[in-house]
């Protein structure tokens, strides 16, 4: 979760740069890593706050054959996918430390249009 956190400043940064971006936190498995319920997300949603009131990313709980089919998730935690608008999927990365990776793909994509 705490690579997730670093999203709201992506947000706030691609957006003061005209990208219409929104970041979301998809939850995929409770802590026993069972499907996982609302508490889980809430739970998820609290840890990013790292002490604030709120937070600018919704986090959702995301059962089997959800949002998990629809992407290229292989499974290698944490996973973040990139998706347009539009819903063209930009780019996909798994593991840590991708971060970079990601907000450089999202300005290359809005670059290009």
């Amino acid at each position: 979760m705490r690579e997730a956190g670093g999203l709201d400043n992506t947000q706030i940064e691609l957006r003061g740069m005209g990208i219409p971006f929104m970041g979301v936190v998809a939850v995929y498995a409770d802590p026993g890593g069972g499907t996982p319920d609302a508490d889980d997300a809430a739970s998820a949603a609290g840890s990013l706050l790292d002490g604030r009131e709120e937070g600018l990313l919704p986090v959702i709980a995301v059962s089997e054959g959800d949002l998990r089919d629809a992407t290229p998730f292989d499974g290698q935690h944490p996973g973040r996918t990139v998706i347009a608008p539009d819903g063209t999927i930009i780019a996909h990365f798994g593991g840590h430390g991708n971060q970079a990776a990601a907000r450089e793909a999202i300005i290359d994509h809005f670059e290009s249009q």
